[in-house]
């Protein structure tokens, strides 16, 4: 199992599955001495009644195990293939970055990783437990988050002669095009598809079910209880935001339709005086 996911949900499982089986086996046994009592009562021998109704016990017995059996083995196979998936996706983000975690140019990297890429994405649809693929798509939001952070939010923007695969720093598209580090052909640009595929999936994609959807804010008793906790400046930091928005540049105290002001600086800070421990929803 994954490290950064133990195996919670296996333990959770196989500690449920002798429960499951026990109930199946209770029922069972219930039905079988119910038979049993009416059969009594009906005067009929009860030695070869009780042979006789032995053998199905002893069948769905062995059926049930069975099951459960093969139940494990499905939970196995499809914890094989989650594990394999997310190594993937970590491959396929790591190779995109030097030892330094700056990100590469090299159009092997890019196309390694665009090939893992697809290969996780085969096996996540080869995990049958649904707890596995929620795992899988939690990992791919952490991936997201990583990639985005290391590749797009630092310093400035890939420049587009960076995708040309030699050198490229302080180049325009045209000097990187022609720099002396080219191959004859076009053996170093990076194919358009495999940067399409990298970027796509280290995206959030249009129909994407973002779990924070559900997410509310603090109710007034959370908040009284993280205030009485020693969260006081959390608290402030709420009530804050319920009181004041930015808009272009300025900082406005809102305080209902058409009453809204700018503030400043010490405004700000001598209303949040008296509004402190006043959060409400």
């Amino acid at each position: 199992m994954n490290p950064r996911y133990p195996g919670v949900v296996k333990q959770s499982f196989i500690d449920l599955l002798p429960t499951i089986i026990g109930v199946l086996v209770g029922l069972l046994s219930v039905g079988y001495g119910f038979s049993l009592w009416k059969i009594l009562l009906s005067g009929v021998d009860i030695g070869g009644v009780a042979n006789l109704l032995t053998l199905p016990i002893i069948a769905a017995s062995a059926g049930i195990a069975l099951w459960g059996h093969r139940k494990k083995m499905e939970f196995d196979k499809s914890e094989a293939y989650l594990d394999k998936a997310l190594e993937l996706m970590d491959q396929a983000r790591s190779v995109l970055f030097d030892p330094e975690g700056k990100l590469t140019n090299d159009r092997i990297s890019w196309v390694t990783s665009a090939r893992l890429l697809k290969h996780a994405q085969q096996l996540k649809t080869l995990a049958t437990v649904d707890a596995h693929k929620r795992i899988f798509d939690s990992e791919h939001d952490y991936q997201r988050h990583l990639f985005a952070e290391m590749a797009l939010y630092k310093d400035e923007q890939i420049p587009p002669s960076f995708f040309l695969g030699a050198e490229y720093e302080g180049f325009t598209l045209g000097q990187a095009a022609y720099a002396d580090s080219q191959d004859k052909h076009t053996g170093k640009w990076i194919p358009a598809r495999i940067v399409s595929e990298v970027f796509r999936f280290f995206s959030y994609p249009r129909n994407y079910e973002d779990p924070l959807d559900t997410a509310t804010e603090l109710s007034p008793d959370e908040v009284g209880s993280l205030w009485l906790g020693g969260g006081q400046s959390l608290c402030d930091y709420l009530t804050f935001r319920q009181n004041f928005t930015r808009v272009a540049g300025k900082v406005i105290k809102l305080n209902g339709p058409g009453k809204s002001r700018t503030v400043e600086a010490e405004d700000i800070d001598g209303e949040m005086q008296s509004l402190s421990g006043t959060y409400k929803h």
